[in-house]
């Protein structure tokens, strides 16, 4: 169902400014999302290359058709605590514009269509998570939206250019 969704959102003309296209995944068991504009493909999760003197949040190396993805643990960098990855998780592999990243995730949700001005500054005044787009509330939950070429900020430039 996720595929067809995805699928179908890549498929219709882009929308108004007004509107973000969000794929909802989950870390810690906390929802949050990713602009589905920068999602290229949603993989089960695979053996990673150890990165020496990485952040801590960063899990290792993505071997993918022969280019090196960096993979970040997003529960460590969205909640501070690690988790034990199991084998049903997933990596959602995102391009910046820049650099092609991993984002190492319990599960991918679905499609959520977000009216840019629904997103909100989680803490006016307070300046943190510089990765945060802003956080959208419903009546029946919240999740913060970030942005894929952030989230990757403060591991050593060579990673960061993918040499």
């Amino acid at each position: 169902h996720l595929r067809q969704a995805v699928a179908t959102t890549l498929l219709q003309p882009a929308a108004p400014d007004e509107e973000l296209a969000v794929l909802e995944c989950v870390a810690g068991g906390q929802s949050f999302g990713v602009l589905l504009s920068t999602v290229l493909e949603v993989l089960p999760v695979a053996e990673l290359v150890p990165l020496p003197e990485a952040e801590p949040w960063i899990l290792g190396s993505l071997n993918l058709r022969g280019e090196s993805v960096v993979v970040i643990d997003m529960t460590l960098r969205l909640l501070g605590r690690p988790h034990t990855i199991e084998p049903s998780e997933y990596i959602v592999v995102c391009h910046d514009g820049r650099r092609r990243l991993g984002l190492l995730v319990e599960d991918v949700r679905t499609v959520e269509t977000i009216p840019r001005d629904a997103l909100q500054h989680p803490a006016p005044g307070v300046a943190f998570a510089t990765y945060l787009i802003g956080v959208w509330h419903t009546e029946e939950r919240s999740m913060g939206v970030v942005e894929v070429g952030r989230v990757a900020l403060g591991f050593p430039q060579g990673l960061a250019d993918g040499v």
